[in-house]
């Protein structure tokens, strides 16, 4: 199982991917695959704003028997290949903008999010209700 963990400089110009794996004890050895550049040990990879089309990874991890297993991982999009969102001049009483979902995120988390999203031009975030924020499994 692999994912990649995404975690953006402060400007949102460029990334640094994380390749997030779990692992049998019986891998001996993992390599990452990064658009298609070749197999290699760095499970790191710096995206910039240069990097137009989604990230690719394929994992290959080789047991201590030899035998090789492949995964291929999501592709990854990243906040600057995504069209701005272009807001009429006039409203009208009508919608202002464009409104994002973020179920689900924790609300500090969305306080963090909220400046970033004001300038892309969204005008709303929608949220789970907060009484679903306090929902447990845990048996009383």
């Amino acid at each position: 199982m692999c994912y990649n963990n995404v975690v953006y400089a402060g400007d949102r110009k460029s990334a640094t991917v994380t390749a997030t794996c779990r692992k049998h004890s019986s891998i001996a050895k993992m390599e990452y695959n990064w658009n298609n550049s070749g197999y290699n040990s760095q499970s790191t990879f710096k995206a910039t704003t240069a990097l137009k089309d989604t990230l690719t990874l394929s994992v290959r991890a080789t047991d201590a028997g030899g035998k090789q297993y492949e995964i291929t991982v999501a592709p990854s999009n990243f906040v600057w290949q995504n069209p701005a969102v272009n807001q009429p001049g006039n409203y009208k009483n009508g919608q202002k903008g464009a409104i994002v979902e973020l179920f689900g995120w924790p609300y500090a988390d969305i306080k963090e999010e909220c400046q970033f999203l004001a300038n892309a031009g969204y005008m709303g975030v929608k949220v789970f209700p907060p009484q679903e924020s306090v929902w447990s499994n845990a048996w009383p």
